[in-house]
């Protein structure tokens, strides 16, 4: 997968620098720990679409200062999908049969490199 390959957080993981927690009955989190909090999350929803605002899972918060931005989906067009929105802060959603990869997106806060 040529995320694996190209992106800094899952090429060169850190020991015991991932950490995940169940979101519902048929859906999961993964996070990998990023150097200096450019973390990545790995979203697997099996059911249908689950909404995550409410869901009290310190694992879904960005890093102080930053937000989630969305870097892959299975259901990019590109696979014959629908297209997924990007996370909307308090508002997020899980496509139903579908993974999403989040970044730490802190290009805009000044948090990168603390």
């Amino acid at each position: 997968m040529k995320l694996r390959r190209e992106d800094p957080v899952f090429r060169n993981p850190k020991p015991g620098g991932v950490d995940g927690a169940v979101l519902g009955t048929e859906a999961f989190v993964l996070r990998f720990f990023g150097e200096d909090g450019d973390d990545r999350l790995l979203l697997v929803n099996l059911g249908s679409d689950l909404q995550l605002a409410g869901i009290p899972e310190p694992l879904l918060a960005p890093v102080e200062d930053a937000s989630w931005k969305l870097i892959w989906s299975s259901e990019d067009p590109g696979y014959g999908g629908f297209g997924t929105p990007p996370p909307q802060e308090g508002n997020w959603r899980a496509p139903g049969h579908g993974t999403v990869v989040l970044a730490s997106d802190q290009s805009h806060s000044g948090a990168k490199g603390r």
